[in-house]
């Protein structure tokens, strides 16, 4: 599924002039910045972008409110005649009802709410919530998940990271991509998700910094609410040469994924599922294994409890991360998976399972007793440390179920994806380095499988670069040129 609507974060108005003088971070230069884009006149440098649709704040329960939706009057007018969309935000103590008739009078697409009132609206809506949550109501036509990470390599060593205590000496990498796949599989693979990720405080954010983070989101399923720094937005007012190249750079990996479309029907290729409510009590653990799981290349499915029906054929394992109590339907499915071959995880106090002989476990943490064909592994304590979980997790699964491997990966994230009959793959990389050159390391990646003809795609090539697989182990070997933000290998078996 592709997101119809490409969206872009436009502040502009007294509203935003006012929150910002409430945060203490008004200056003189943003208070005209925010006023010069009140101007249908600035909208002139989207043309010819893929950009179709902006937010702009619309309401947040203060006396400026309808002060800012008259000053935009104008500007979501021009936008509507020139085919761009408008989202309006409402927050805090906002009158919804009046916000919405405003809306509809105006011409706004929809509003975006923290709650989706059960009385219909004259206008749509686009449900928000606070990351690392997700919306699990009525979602409208798209969720958006706010407060996201601005997708980098973690660069602080103060901020007591557990990446820091982890033995590979991996550098920790923000990304969204497990927040998206959560997303998605609460509120079905159709869900248009956006991702709030705003631009530190910082000097010229270069252009690939920017296509990072479109392709951070656009790389599982998702798309990134674009944000730019007030540096950048200032330059576009000014059309400064260095601005227009990096918004031409933006441009060019939104275009990228537009093209691509078709590869946001492939699915997630896994021998793993996480079970859990992924909420409450079980959500900090839950979501960081999520978190860790991808960018340690451990690949997963997210099997939602609720969803205790569906279909786990594919699987080989099940990691049952909860610490709850284990309902009858759930304990039953649990029990027939690992008769039928399947491996089981649970916590230390599920062990009221009918076990069978006890195994020698090659993780010391756990316990491992056979299930009919398949194993229950328990854990020897609560789990409470997710870097460790997945440690754990990765062994007992065994990496001879791995879809891919990457050597010298340095600060490359991947997310693998097949079709449904499985006869093309795409491996996603994505490059969160903050350097402008590629690292010097050359990647090298094994794809499981018989996979003759592959290709690399990255943004702003027309034609993909072929790619020379060696037969290596069961699969494909290839080896790559320095990557850039992202980069693509697209697979398809002989």
């Amino acid at each position: 599924m592709m997101n119809e609507w490409i969206p872009m974060k436009w502040p502009a108005g007294p509203l935003e002039i006012r929150l910002r003088e409430g945060a203490g971070t008004l200056t003189s230069e943003t208070r005209q910045l925010l006023t010069d884009w009140e101007k249908p006149e600035a909208l002139d440098f989207l043309r010819g972008s893929p950009i179709n649709s902006l937010v702009v704040t619309w309401a947040a329960g203060r006396p400026e409110d309808a002060q800012q939706q008259r000053a935009l009057r104008e500007l979501i007018q021009a936008g509507s005649k020139s085919g761009l969309s408008c989202f309006g935000l409402v927050e805090g103590s906002a009158d919804l009802v009046a916000a919405a008739a405003e809306a509809h009078k105006c011409g706004l697409k929809a509003l975006i709410v923290e709650q989706i009132p059960e009385k219909e609206l004259p206008c749509e809506v686009v449900a928000s919530s606070k990351s690392p949550s997700v919306h699990r109501g009525r979602a409208g036509v798209a969720q958006l998940i706010r407060g996201c990470k601005w997708p980098e390599v973690k660069s602080s060593v103060a901020d007591n990271d557990m990446a820091e205590a982890g033995p590979t000496g991996l550098p920790w990498l923000d990304s969204n991509g497990w927040l998206i796949r959560l997303a998605q599989a609460v509120g079905g693979r159709e869900t248009r998700v956006w991702i709030e990720a705003e631009p530190k405080p910082r000097l010229a954010l270069t252009g690939q910094a920017y296509a990072r983070a479109v392709a951070d989101s656009a790389a599982f399923g998702g798309q990134w609410l674009i944000s730019l720094d007030q540096s950048l937005r200032s330059g576009l007012r000014n059309r400064e040469n260095a601005a227009l190249e990096t918004w031409r750079e933006i441009g060019e990996q939104v275009e990228f994924f537009r093209r691509h479309s078709e590869w946001q029907s492939f699915q997630a290729i896994a021998e793993l599922g996480v079970l859990s409510d992924f909420s409450g009590d079980n959500e900090f653990l839950s979501t960081e294994f999520l978190n860790l799981a991808g960018r340690r290349f451990l690949p997963f499915q997210i099997v939602e409890k609720a969803a205790v029906k569906t279909d786990w054929s594919s699987l080989k394992a099940i990691l049952c991360i909860d610490q709850g109590r284990l309902e009858e339907e759930l304990r039953t499915k649990l029990i027939g998976f690992a008769n039928s071959g399947g491996l089981v995880i649970v916590p230390s106090h599920w062990k009221n399972l009918p076990l069978g002989t006890r195994l020698e476990s090659p993780v010391s943490r756990f316990e491992v007793w056979q299930m009919g064909q398949g194993r229950v592994a328990a854990g020897r304590e609560a789990w409470e440390d997710p870097y460790l979980l997945e440690v754990d997790t990765h062994l007992l699964v065994s990496h001879r179920h791995d879809p891919f491997r990457i050597w010298n990966p340095a600060t490359v994230g991947a997310f693998f994806t097949a079709s449904t009959d499985r006869a093309r793959c795409v491996l996603h990389l994505v490059n969160y380095s903050s350097s402008a050159q590629p690292p010097s390391t050359r990647i090298s990646v094994w794809l499981q499988g018989d996979w003759p003809s592959a290709r690399l795609w990255s943004a702003g090539r027309a034609e993909p670069t072929s790619l020379k697989g060696v037969s290596e182990r069961g699969g494909r070997e290839f080896h790559l040129p320095p990557l850039t933000a992202y980069a693509a290998i697209e697979a398809e078996a002989s």
